[in-house]
């Protein structure tokens, strides 16, 4: 998952370039001031700052309608600012703009970006993105650190092209799902279960000590196959749940993702052409809640069997034991 910003720049109505005059008291360059921790939004002169305003022309998912790239002296990106509207109206002058979010650019010593801080309005905290690089220099990790300091996304790359992307749980250090290319140094906790047929299941929990509605599912397929396989529309799992005695506890009845009458939307595989060595997971998580009672505390294994009509294969899972409070 890439910043959410990179598909705004898709269509863009005016462009203006502006070397400022324009000096500000708040932050020139990409550091943060302990007095003025939010970023400026306009390019300071003083510092040999340089400004480019590109309108949209239309408002994006998240109401993004404008962008001011903002560069130092050498020309490399200092900072990126991204505007919503003032007005209900698709802005066209800049006066009619209203700063949402800016982007702090750091660099290593070689000239590559380090990390960027994005800054959010009415927010403190930041988000953080981090950038590693191979030997030959060429990007290989990007991670997200959120506000409130655990990263939970992860994204690999081989050469320009995207190899993976791995999602964590709230502790960053539990990886719940991944999608793309399986990697060799990290996976999941508590493994997969058999091959068959060139393919493995493998579930993972949101968390494995805590309340019973907050325990979701993850289930991840992996192909191994020499072929690829392409994946049209995944059933539900059945879920086998036994307590610390071993005895099985049931579905809820109509358990089928029906809560309050209301169909739940179901989940979909994210990564439905896997190639050789590639995994996909079903997004959202099941939520337990959705299908089983509200379970006593204690302790629980569970496991799940999910079909896959495309090789005509039901695959069982690794066991995963949690604890209700």
């Amino acid at each position: 998952m890439t910043s959410r910003r990179h598909n705004r720049h898709s269509r863009l109505q005016v462009t203006t370039t502006v070397a400022t005059g324009f000096f500000s008291l708040a932050l020139a360059f990409p550091t943060v001031s302990a007095q003025t921790p939010f970023p400026a939004d306009q390019a300071s002169a003083s510092a040999g700052e340089t400004s480019e305003l590109r309108f949209y022309g239309v408002s994006t998912q998240i109401g993004i309608v404008a962008c001011r790239t903002i560069r130092d002296r050498t020309g490399k990106i200092a900072r990126e600012v991204y505007y919503s509207a003032a007005t209900g109206l698709v802005p066209q002058i800049e006066r009619d703009l209203r700063v949402q979010s800016i982007s702090v650019y750091f660099y290593d010593a070689k000239g590559r970006v380090d990390h960027i801080e994005h800054w959010e309005v009415g927010r403190r905290a930041l988000r953080v993105e981090h950038n590693a690089y191979d030997t030959s220099g060429a990007l290989s990790r990007k991670w997200f650190v959120e506000p409130d300091g655990v990263r939970r996304y992860e994204m690999r790359f081989s050469g320009s092209r995207t190899l993976a992307d791995l999602y964590f749980d709230d502790t960053g250090a539990y990886l719940t799902s991944l999608r793309g290319q399986l990697v060799s140094d990290i996976d999941l906790l508590h493994g997969w279960g058999t091959t068959s047929n060139g393919m493995a299941c493998g579930i993972t929990l949101s968390t494995e000590r805590g309340r019973f509605d907050k325990i979701g599912v993850w289930v991840n397929i992996k192909n191994v196959a020499a072929e690829s396989v392409t994946i049209y529309n995944l059933v539900e799992p059945s879920f086998e749940l036994h307590d610390a005695n071993g005895t099985a506890i049931p579905l809820r009845q109509s358990a089928s993702g029906v809560v309050g009458g209301v169909e739940k939307s179901r989940p979909y595989l994210n990564g439905q052409l896997l190639d050789h060595a590639e995994a996909g997971f079903m997004y959202p998580a099941y939520i337990l809640a959705d299908y089983f009672d509200p379970l006593p505390p204690g302790k629980y294994t569970i496991r799940v069997r999910q079909p896959v009509p495309e090789r005509n294969v039901t695959l069982v899972s690794n066991d995963v034991t949690f604890v209700v409070l």
